[in-house]
């Protein structure tokens, strides 16, 4: 039993019989390891064309998997949870609830081994698993997830409900463990910081990697909002929640220290959800401490990710009324820069790592294969680019930030050395072929194309040249003019205000076109060459009351920044309700870097790092719309998850980023740091 099933096609055009008559001798060359691709295209080709080689989706390589094996027999077909806090009423509840159902086989995490011995002889039957794990000490939660993972061997983990928690004065009694609360645990910690959030902030990092395989997995983090009023972490740059900590401004108030945990523990699940739910699948969730609530939402699932969830009405929904007291609370809770800075901070300080996954595989045979073939030639070109280099990079300041460049084998320079040999002599034949026909059907390549830099340039002294400056001057002006046209007369009325870039040509332009057609948008429309626009405009019928362009040259950050304060200006008090980053430029063969005004490599300037800025100046302006929405506009070659961004080289890896980290000025000329590749760019 997999994630996905093989769904039977009720029109199928063929009988059981002949379906059988082809995947038999399928089976049998499977198991004897021969190929059988031939047998597979011509069944794909008997299929409808809707269909096609859809048929494969759930296929999966057989084999034996004596851990799946040894899970089914254990397990069977019910589902994994970890339950935290099951010396508490609370934790107690909700085990029973979830073995009632019987579709669940619970660990239960206990505070002391009394009470896993009590739990033990209980008689809750084989699907309850109690095991020691007691959150004041850091070490018996490292044991305890090392035993869950032994314990579940190969099935993954589908429930993890981190509930366990106290409020600790001097006076209380944590998790029903004999004795007093210290203000501090064993391990140096503020108790209640501890129990409430550090020991599942571990807790959480430790299973995660057992939760990606699963077909519906969820983390809920339990915890009041009653009292965020009184959560203040301080500064979240300094400290390290022990007793000599900066952060530690609790002074005995246990209301408070309960309050800062469930602020951390909030902040951890919106982040978690940013970080692993697109990726793994995996839902994050806040839960009040309610036994119905969180029993409904292990057994049914959550509505959604990155939400505190609530009852009504017998059904699990967004906590509208916790949402707002969260953002009441500093808006810490929604601060995605405190909750990077508090993320790092527990994970180096409790020494714990994080699963590092990867975009998620897509399901699409075509894919497969092609990704299956391409797989070597892609390392060898990668190889080759990173073989040049990276230049403008001091290596002993890179290694400095980052961990050493990738080391190149024997095996991978003899590898590319044979593919040097393979190209040289296909460039000799097919390549010259090529070629030749290339400049016959096209002609020779425009020197104008292999410009266009903004690197300093020879005028010769008899040629009279309208400089850079000067045309750049013109284009403003002719902005201004049409600007101060418009401010005295233009009324938006109803509408919405839209700021799209490269509205001159291609997308942008069939885009803006689209939009205003609608008479329900005025667009602004960012370009860089205000003639080609009216031109434009007046070909496609724009509806110039509705659409006013404005200069902007993406290649330049002043210009940017120049652009967005003509916007601010023209909307007044108007809230800008989209932007739309369409420009961009593509030159897949060019064979050398082209430097933007700022002298960065113009490609990720323009697509890229131009937008990252105009961005940043815009987003005030969208804070008074009812639906604002930001749209980045990329095609597929950007994603590795796609044919054209993951079959075939070059594919969108920005490695470890030592382009960036070193500045990315000249000459340096790629976001990793190695050698330029227009169509990697």
């Amino acid at each position: 039993k997999g994630k996905e099933q093989i769904h039977h096609q009720q029109n199928a055009h063929f009988s059981l019989n002949t379906l059988l008559l082809i995947v038999r001798p399928i089976a049998r060359m499977i198991l004897r390891r021969q190929s059988f691709l031939p047998l597979l295209v011509v069944f794909a080709l008997q299929v409808n064309d809707v269909l096609g080689f859809g048929f494969m989706k759930g296929w999966k390589i057989p084999g034996r998997n004596k851990g799946q094996q040894a899970a089914l027999r254990q397990f069977g077909d019910k589902k994994l949870a970890v339950i935290t806090g099951a010396s508490t009423s609370l934790g107690d509840q909700t085990i029973k609830e979830l073995l009632t159902s019987g579709k669940y086989h619970v660990i239960g995490a206990y505070a002391s081994q009394a009470d896993v011995d009590k739990a033990a002889a209980s008689g809750a039957g084989e699907n309850l698993t109690p095991m020691l794990c007691d959150t004041t000490n850091m070490g018996s939660v490292r044991d305890f997830c090392k035993e869950v993972h032994a314990f579940r061997g190969s099935k993954t983990l589908d429930r993890l409900v981190c509930q366990a928690g106290i409020t600790c004065d001097t006076t209380s009694d944590p998790l029903g463990v004999t004795g007093t609360c210290t203000p501090f645990s064993k391990d140096g910690f503020e108790m209640n910081l501890q129990v409430n959030f550090l020991s599942n902030f571990l807790l959480t990092s430790q299973l995660l990697d057992g939760m990606v395989d699963s077909f519906d997995a969820s983390v809920t983090m339990v915890g009041s909002s009653d009292n965020m009023a009184l959560a203040d972490l301080g500064d979240l740059t300094t400290g390290n929640f022990k007793e000599d900590s900066a952060l530690m401004t609790n002074e005995d108030n246990a209301e408070k220290a309960l309050a800062d945990s469930v602020l951390c523990q909030k902040m951890v699940t919106n982040y978690l959800h940013t970080k692993y739910h697109k990726l793994t699948g995996v839902n994050f969730v806040q839960a009040p401490t309610s036994p119905a609530t969180i029993s409904k939402a292990v057994l049914e699932g959550v509505p959604s990710s990155g939400i505190s969830i609530t009852m009504k009405s017998d059904k699990l929904m967004e906590d509208d009324i916790a949402t707002k007291a969260w953002k009441d609370s500093s808006n810490k809770a929604f601060d995605i820069d405190a909750a990077v800075s508090l993320f790092d901070q527990c994970t180096k300080m409790l020494d714990t790592q994080w699963p590092q996954i990867k975009q998620v595989t897509s399901p699409c045979p075509t894919l497969k294969v092609v990704g299956a073939i391409t797989k070597n030639n892609v390392k060898r070109e990668e190889l080759k680019r990173m073989q040049q280099g990276r230049p403008g990079i001091c290596e002993e300041d890179a290694l400095a930030k980052r961990a050493a460049p990738p080391r190149i084998t024997k095996r991978a320079r003899a590898l590319a050395l044979v593919d040097k040999t393979v190209r040289f002599t296909f460039s000799q034949t097919i390549g010259r072929v090529k070629r030749f026909a290339g400049k016959r059907i096209l002609g020779a390549i425009p020197d104008k194309a292999l410009q266009g830099s903004y690197d300093e340039t020879v005028v010769k002294s008899d040629v009279v040249v309208v400089s850079d400056d000067d045309i750049v001057a013109i284009q403003k002006e002719v902005s201004e003019a049409l600007l101060k046209e418009k401010k005295g007369n233009t009324k938006f009325g109803n509408k919405k205000l839209v700021v799209m870039t490269g509205t001159s040509s291609g997308l942008g332009r069939k885009a803006a076109l689209a939009l205003l057609r609608t008479g329900d948008y005025h667009v602004i429309g960012a370009v860089r060459d205000m003639d080609k626009m009216e031109a434009v405009a007046e070909v496609d019928g724009f509806d110039m009351d509705n659409f006013t362009p404005l200069y902007c040259e993406m290649n330049s950050f002043e210009s940017v920044t120049e652009f967005c304060e003509k916007v601010n200006e023209f909307r007044g008090d108007k809230s800008l309700d989209r932007l739309v980053c369409n420009a961009g430029i593509y030159q897949p063969t060019l064979p050398y870097a082209k430097w933007s005004k700022d002298g960065h490599e113009q490609t990720m300037q323009s697509n890229f790092l131009s937008h990252f800025l105009m961005i940043s100046k815009l987003m005030p302006a969208m804070e008074d719309s009812d639906d604002a929405r930001v749209t980045m506009v990329g095609s597929v070659t950007g994603n590795d998850n796609t044919i054209g961004g993951g079959g075939a080289y070059p594919i969108a890896d920005l490695h470890e980023l030592n382009g960036f980290m070193q500045g990315f000025n000249k000459p340096i000329q790629m976001a990793d740091g190695y050698g330029f590749d227009g169509a990697k760019a």
